[in-house]
């Protein structure tokens, strides 16, 4: 049934009933508990779609510091996922896609899907057998086996539907593949092939809506210690250009792996408002992982200026319900818990996500947000910093003790303790 709906999508997808709701998500760890199958079972929506971090195959050595995958334990961890009962239970009537965002197998970090799931946490283009792990990721999505996805060097890929006048193209990035090591300014994020399959989806494109996914946040360039789309500026002002060049109608950006969920816009870019919907934390949240300490490092470092919402930081999914019959048309954008409850919502017409003549703005980004925090910079910088700060009280009372005690066995030092204390 689930390759019968695939088949079906992929082929005639632009013959099908407009889509009217879509569902997607991001950071899924297939060993904790998944409640959020059962919300998103009871929105139905009529596509899934993957953000990356579908499962997490690395290992965490450290905060921040994760150990690398083989293989075998990758397909491993996509068969525990793919034989989960609520996830099967989905994907059995609902078509699914996505991308990855991580980097699934040998050390050498910084590479393109999100991260956790391409085989090492933040990795790139230098990551070994990423072409066996990509065989791994589309086989756990089914995916057609004449889909151009299984012949291409990354997991790029578009898919459309809906009769004209009612199209929606999902054009779904891969982040990682091609992407160059952090800290490169003039590095690029697709690589040429993709940037040339992009062009061409976009120029002969006749979708209304054009839903572009990405495993890492594209809008927010004032966020300093989060992998993000400004570490690369180049590509980043390359893919407005694109889409203004072409003047692309109902560009909606989806995006995953920051573990909380929030809406962003900016009317600097493009001739028309650029929305930006994340959704991150189908199992675990900053709130989850540093329970404390989260609300008060997002309010102090991770707050952008094209922040449209507060910081959601429960189990969520994300949605977009397609309301054609308006007599003017809308998207309705929300982010949901896991009792399916709206936590997050706007609604945006479709009127108003047409290029128009207008001049851009254009941004002004301070360069010290291109510069990311890289794993060299971790382990030999903030790391340090971190651990001091976190064993100074031991040594701080170690001394202590140490102090006392060469007091206590001088009977000299002792006296004058005495003396001083009283």
């Amino acid at each position: 049934m689930k390759l019968f709906l695939l088949l079906t999508f992929f082929i005639f997808g632009n013959t099908q009933e407009p889509l009217k709701r879509l569902a997607f998500g991001s950071c899924n760890k297939q060993h904790l508990p998944q409640p959020i199958w059962g919300a998103i079972d009871t929105y139905n929506p009529d596509l899934w779609v993957w953000l990356g971090d579908v499962v997490y195959v690395d290992r965490l050595v450290f905060p921040g510091y994760f150990k690398p995958s083989s293989l075998e334990r990758i397909q491993e961890q996509y068969n525990i996922q793919k034989n989960h009962s609520e996830y099967r239970k989905l994907i059995s009537k609902t078509s699914t896609i996505g991308v990855w965002v991580s980097s699934p197998v040998m050390q050498q970090a910084d590479r393109p899907q999100d991260d956790h799931d391409y085989g090492l946490n933040n990795a790139g283009g230098e990551i070994p057998f990423k072409d066996e792990s990509q065989k791994i990721f589309l086989d756990f999505l089914d995916e057609p086996a004449d889909s151009p996805r299984w012949n291409r060097k990354g997991v790029w890929g578009s898919y459309s539907y809906g009769p004209p006048g009612r199209r929606v193209k999902v054009i779904l990035l891969d982040v990682r593949y091609w992407r160059d090591p952090l800290g490169k300014i003039d590095g690029d994020i697709l690589g040429p092939e993709q940037w040339r399959w992009l062009d061409s989806e976009l120029e002969g494109s006749d979708a209304q809506v054009h839903l572009i996914g990405s495993g890492t946040q594209i809008l927010p360039y004032d966020k300093p210690f989060q992998e993000k789309w400004v570490h690369y500026p180049g590509a980043r002002d390359k893919l407005f250009e694109m889409i203004n060049k072409h003047k692309t109608p109902g560009v909606i950006l989806l995006s995953g792996d920051v573990h909380y969920a929030e809406f962003l816009k900016t009317d600097l870019v493009l001739t028309y408002p650029l929305w930006e919907l994340t959704s991150s934390g189908m199992t675990h949240t900053c709130a989850t992982q540093v329970p404390y300490l989260c609300s008060l490092a997002l309010d102090r470092y991770f707050r952008s200026v094209y922040q449209q919402t507060d910081f959601f930081l429960e189990f969520n999914f994300g949605t977009i319900d397609f309301h054609w019959d308006s007599p003017d048309p809308f998207l309705q954008f929300t982010i949901r818990d896991t009792s399916n409850r709206i936590a997050l919502e706007r609604n945006v017409s479709l009127s108003s996500l047409q290029s128009r003549e207008k001049e851009i703005v254009g941004e002004v980004i301070d360069p010290k947000y291109m510069i990311p925090v890289t794993a060299e910079s971790y382990r030999t910088t903030i790391l340090p910093i971190l651990l001091l700060i976190l064993l100074s009280p031991l040594l701080c009372c170690l001394r202590k003790k140490r102090s006392n005690s060469t007091i206590t066995s001088d009977p000299v030092k002792q006296q004058k303790k005495i003396k001083k204390d009283q």
